[in-house]
């Protein structure tokens, strides 16, 4: 890969950004809001973005806020520039997806490490962490502040805590629905999830699971009894 196929300048990997600046983590307040490679109205779009989703917001540039890239964002490389894991050769670009025909992002430069895995889908490439340096641009008008740099960090941690107790109410309820009536308890696996569901309302999609498992328990409970109760009158 010895030139560039993207129509734009690629981005060095020293940051542009030298004014002091307090970083943030930011919402995005409206739909189909766009997350751009560069700070430019006519920058490459690299998703649309919905409302309420979060951004640490590292600098600024005019009409941008310049944001550190999601963490679903990878990088790539062409292979025949990287021998154990060290860049060999000169302003090496990196793409946002293996293909020659894809945005670069930055370069790298002989002597770089490289540390990735092949591409399953193409294994010409090597996937690789975006580069630290790397920003993408959303306009300043559609990102409201929240909280510190560290907010998003915490509410990752938060989503990730409550995703983990789902999962354990859920096996908590199949293991109990394997014992006989009488010696079934959901009341703390109840408490466990109406816990969760006021807890994590800032997580809509496990809110909304958590109040179907929830049902589903209380409905499933409720059959078992009824069927119990009708057990022992028939043997009465």
């Amino acid at each position: 890969e010895k030139r560039s196929f993207s129509n734009e300048t690629p981005i060095s990997l020293e940051s542009k950004i030298t004014k002091p600046f307090d970083p943030f983590t930011g919402k995005v307040s409206k739909s189909k809001v766009r997350l751009r490679l560069h700070p430019a109205y006519e920058g490459t779009v690299v998703k649309e973005i919905e409302p309420g989703e979060l951004f640490v917001v590292l600098g600024e540039e005019e009409d941008f806020y310049a944001v550190k890239p999601p963490k679903e964002f990878n990088a790539y490389v062409f292979r025949t520039f990287v021998l154990d894991d060290v860049i060999e050769g000169n302003r090496v670009n990196i793409r946002l997806k293996p293909d020659l025909d894809a945005p670069v992002i930055a370069q790298f430069n002989s002597g770089d490490s490289a540390e990735g895995v092949v591409d399953q889908q193409n294994p010409k490439w090597l996937e690789i962490e975006m580069p630290e340096e790397t920003r993408f641009y959303v306009a300043k008008e559609y990102i409201d502040k929240i909280g510190g740099p560290n907010y998003l960090a915490a509410q990752e941690k938060r989503e990730h805590e409550a995703k983990l107790l789902l999962s354990k109410n859920e096996a908590l309820v199949t293991k109990e629905m394997e014992k006989p009536f009488p010696q079934m308890t959901i009341d703390p696996i109840v408490k466990s999830y109406e816990t969760l569901i006021t807890e994590a309302v800032d997580f809509p999609e496990i809110v909304f699971a958590a109040k179907q498992q929830l049902a589903k328990l209380q409905e499933e409970y409720m059959q078992r009894k009824i069927t119990y109760l009708e057990s022992q009158t028939r043997t009465a």
